[in-house]
């Protein structure tokens, strides 16, 4: 989808980052399980080389963060 149709698939990488910044913002990790964090952690894993590719270096930032923040939550 993103090498078809780039506009469309930046319009959905933008939406699916404001998603993980909504829940990684909004959730504490006392509300989520360890199965939901491990949920953002692959959904950031999946998302690495689209952002590689077709991200900005503000959307690497954010997912990078959110990684980072997810792994936190869910190994605690």
């Amino acid at each position: 989808m993103f090498f078809d149709d780039p506009p469309s698939g930046m319009s959905n990488l933008t939406a699916a980052l404001q998603a993980l910044r909504d829940i990684s913002v909004n959730n504490s990790g006392t509300r989520m399980t360890h199965e939901e964090w491990d949920y953002v952690v692959d959904i950031c894993v999946f998302l690495n080389p689209v952002v590689t590719v077709f991200g900005s270096r503000d959307a690497r930032r954010d997912l990078d963060h959110i990684h980072y923040q997810a792994t936190q939550w869910r190994d605690r």
